[in-house]
């Protein structure tokens, strides 16, 4: 009975793209025929959306068959065959779509189920939002193969709701966290060499922006326009406060995996307040510097050779600093953009926050690669500046004393929601085109 009803809405799902295919729009049929896949995952969510995307279908259907009845009359042509022949269609797709609601009872109810499904639909919502509200194509597979970037955002968002339910599921999310951050900026960077190479299609805009965090400030101080990555950062600190440093950043999870390599035994000090200044210092050195290359007509090569020197900085800080510490110097004592993002994170009602409970065990401090929580944060429960929300700290708790926290939501609530919307930028990152 199940290979049956997947056969049988695989088959109502061909109907449907075939029937946008053949009216010309081609983006839905490329959306509908990757929504296949949803049918043959056994989990709840993605056997609802299948649902809803088939009882969706069946008002095209009775649209559709009531123009078609309508022509064929007009045009005093016989319509007896079409009308039987569109009924059994209509009919089809009520029984299907019913049938594929019914079936969800016979799946294995998940905790992480609708968590799972709100990740998918923000995935959706932001991939399409950014596909149509783009003045040029923003989604890869558009470029190479137009019209079909729909089929890319329906498998962007299937594999956010599958991220989402293991990060709500798994014990420790440290190393998964690791991997989906060091697997975007290894695709971030390949498709920066792949653009510069001569494959424009990976250029977002055409204008080459050198792939360090600084020049997400220094390029439109110095060109004068341009400023999407920075509308991009703040959008999504807003969302996501500090945790672009953990998890969005194409730079930081190159530190990351750099300070990864010490397993610390002692805990972590907090990073001297001295460092702040140090990066306050280096912000306006870029900022000053990309105003005057301005002012003096400082050709494009002598300012992407100024970017890659202080990108190559920070990769010396990470191999000789980060690597020996067992902390991420590179983002805590370096960057200046990270300064920002915890500091402007603060808009975002996300927050680590430490009960009383807590016993002081220090456990946390140990896989704290930023520098935030020392002994006198601990006491204060209260995490430094520098926290990010990684939440590597929440999984090694012993008393569950570490806890997210979002306003009026329990912790494993604003856990969840947070999850969603970190999984789901990851995933929209993912599909957009670099720059």
């Amino acid at each position: 009975m199940n290979i049956l009803l997947m056969s049988c809405g695989s088959l109502s799902f061909i109907l449907l793209a075939a029937h946008f295919l053949r009216s010309g729009d081609i983006p839905l049929a490329f959306a509908i025929l990757a929504s296949i896949v949803l049918i043959f995952l056994k989990r709840r969510w993605s056997r609802y959306i299948s649902a809803i995307i088939l009882t969706a279908g069946i008002p095209v259907w009775i649209i559709t068959s009531a123009g078609l009845i309508q022509q064929r009359i007009a045009a005093d042509l016989s319509w007896i065959r079409l009308t039987f022949i569109m009924s059994l269609v209509i009919v089809f797709s009520i029984l299907i779509s019913y049938l594929f609601f019914k079936s969800v009872k016979d799946i294995k109810e998940r905790d992480t189920d609708w968590w799972a499904g709100a990740a998918v639909l923000l995935t959706l919502v932001i991939l399409i939002s950014g596909r149509w509200k783009a003045p040029y194509e923003m989604i890869i597979f558009d470029r190479f193969i137009p019209e079909s970037g729909m089929a890319e955002i329906v498998f962007l968002g299937i594999y956010a709701g599958f991220i989402t339910e293991l990060f709500l599921t798994l014990k420790n999310t440290s190393k998964l966290r690791v991997l989906i951050w060091a697997g975007f900026s290894v695709i971030f960077f390949l498709q920066f060499i792949l653009g510069i190479s001569g494959i424009d299609q990976f250029l977002m805009t055409g204008n080459l922006h050198i792939p360090v965090p600084a020049v997400i400030v220094g390029g439109p101080v110095f060109r004068g326009h341009g400023f999407f990555m920075v509308i991009l950062f703040l959008v999504t600190i807003a969302a996501a406060g500090p945790a672009w440093c953990s998890y969005f950043c194409y730079f930081g999870a190159w530190d990351n995996v750099a300070a990864k390599k010490v397993d610390r035994a002692e805990k972590c000090g907090s990073i001297p307040s001295g460092n702040i200044l140090i990066r306050i210092l280096m912000l306006a050195i870029i900022v000053l510097t990309a105003y005057l290359f301005r002012v003096f007509s400082v050709s494009q090569i002598t300012a992407a050779a100024a970017a890659i020197c202080f990108g190559l900085i920070g990769f010396i800080i990470m191999r000789v600093s980060s690597a020996k510490r067992g902390v991420m110097i590179h983002c805590t004592s370096y960057c200046p953009i990270g300064l920002i993002a915890v500091i402007a994170g603060k808009i975002s009602p996300f927050r680590i926050g430490i009960e009383k409970t807590c016993s002081s065990c220090m456990a946390c401090s140990k896989v704290c690669r930023y520098g935030a929580l020392s002994h006198n944060n601990i006491s204060s429960h209260k995490p430094g500046l520098t926290c990010t929300l990684c939440g590597d700290c929440v999984n090694v708790c012993h008393n569950n004393s570490i806890q997210y926290r979002f306003y009026g939501l329990s912790p494993k609530t604003a856990r969840a929601l947070f999850t969603v919307i970190v999984v789901s930028i990851h995933a929209a990152f993912l599909g957009f085109a670099r720059i």
